[in-house]
């Protein structure tokens, strides 16, 4: 059975079967604000209050589709990381009488169905190193396309507070269409891994459950 499609409740497991992952979708609801797109309707409230309410809804798209990807990119960051992380330090030294062992810091351990993923693709990418510069190079993507998202989302927050007449102005300056740019190429990771099973079934086609190439199912923990 495909791991990533055996509960939706674990991270990973949310198929990409909602409209919010099409490049259809993505393409005709996030139009980026042009300066022709900017341009006040009028001289009034009401103009202003229209145009940021489609600034919020551009940049609304921009985080769901983000939240959408973040389990499983999530995973596979957790694969280069496992991948290089450095040899476990050695056994420490036998404490004396009535000292006290220190603390590790707390950090959550994923679940076990997740560390068997993790494992499984630090293997893929251990033995692929361009399978492994290139999600690398995703991972570094999503960052970079989380950032400028959440900066977004400040900045128009406080676009909200000013004059109507300077609001256009200020989406000019935002730079939405540089967001989304930012954000598009998320939606493309089918295509980026379309040639190595493992991540295909990671990052599948929108509104399409994968199948791996070959015989049966792959699954994570086998």
């Amino acid at each position: 059975m495909d791991a990533f499609h055996s509960s939706a409740k674990k991270p990973g497991g949310t198929p990409f079967g909602g409209q919010g992952y099409s490049d259809q979708f993505v393409r005709s609801v996030t139009q980026p604000l042009t300066t022709r797109g900017t341009r006040p309707l009028g001289s009034g409230p009401e103009a202003a209050q229209q145009l940021i309410a489609t600034a919020e809804q551009q940049v609304a798209v921009c985080r769901t589709i983000l939240e959408q990807f973040a389990p499983r990119v999530a995973l596979l960051k957790g694969a280069v990381e496992h991948l290089k992380k450095p040899p476990a330090p050695a056994a420490p030294k036998k404490l004396g009488f009535g000292a006290k062992k220190p603390q590790a810091p707390a950090r959550q351990a994923p679940g076990a169905g997740d560390r068997a993923m993790i494992e499984s693709l630090a293997q893929r990418l251990a033995a692929k190193p361009d399978l492994l510069r290139r999600s690398e190079i995703a991972l570094h993507q999503f960052a970079d396309a989380t950032l400028s998202v959440a900066t977004a989302e400040t900045r128009l927050a406080g676009i909200k507070e000013l004059d109507p007449h300077a609001v256009p102005g200020e989406l000019t300056l935002l730079e939405l269409g540089k967001v989304q740019g930012k954000v598009h190429p998320i939606c493309n990771f089918c295509e980026v891994f379309k040639d190595d099973e493992v991540l295909w079934q990671l990052f599948p086609p929108p509104h399409q459950t994968p199948a791996p190439r070959g015989s049966g199912r792959f699954s994570f923990g086998s």
